[in-house]
C-alpha cells in the first residue's frame, strides 16, 4: 500500500494500527527497499503496457503505410522525389539500407534520384505510370 501511495492513516485504518506505526515502518530501510521494489516493478509494468498498447496500434497501421506508399509509387502525378522517399521508407523498413545501392547513395557516389530511376525503370518505367526524363 505505501507503494501505490495510500495515506498513512488509510494504511492504518485497514491494518488495525497507529498511524506512528505505519510512519515508522515507512523509515524502515528494509520496508523502504520493498516499496522501491514494488514501485519498480509496478513503474515496469505501466511501461510495459503502455509500449504494448502503442506496438499494437503501429501494428494496425501498418496495411494503411503500405497502401500509401504503393499509391505513392503508382501514382502517375506524384513527384519523382516523392516515389524516392516512399522507396527510401520502404527500404528501411525491410532493412535495405545495408544493400548496396542505398549504401552506393549515402556515400553519394550516385545521386539518389538516379537510383530511384534505376529503380523505377527496374519496375517497368512507363507502363506503371513513372516519369522519367528518358520517357517524358
Amino acid at each position: 500500500m505505501l507503494a501505490d501511495g495510500v495515506a498513512y492513516h488509510a494504511i492504518a485504518s485497514v491494518l488495525g494500527v497507529t498511524t506512528r506505526t505505519i510512519e515508522r515502518w515507512a523509515v524502515r530501510s528494509d520496508i523502504r527497499y520493498s516499496v522501491d521494489q514494488a514501485k519498480t516493478k509496478a513503474l515496469e509494468t505501466v511501461e510495459e503496457e503502455v509500449c504494448e498498447k502503442y506496438k499494437r496500434a503501429i501494428e494496425g497501421m501498418i496495411p494503411l503505410a503500405l497502401t500509401t506508399l504503393h499509391r505513392t509509387l503508382k501514382d502517375t502525378s506524384a513527384r519523382n522525389s516523392d516515389k524516392l522517399r516512399a522507396v527510401q521508407i520502404l527500404g528501411k523498413w525491410y532493412g535495405l539500407e545495408k544493400s548496396p545501392v542505398f549504401v552506393k547513395a549515402e556515400n553519394g557516389t550516385e545521386p539518389p534520384e538516379a537510383l530511384l530511376k534505376q529503380y523505377l525503370g527496374a519496375i517497368g518505367g512507363k507502363e506503371n505510370g513513372v516519369r522519367t526524363s528518358s520517357n517524358n
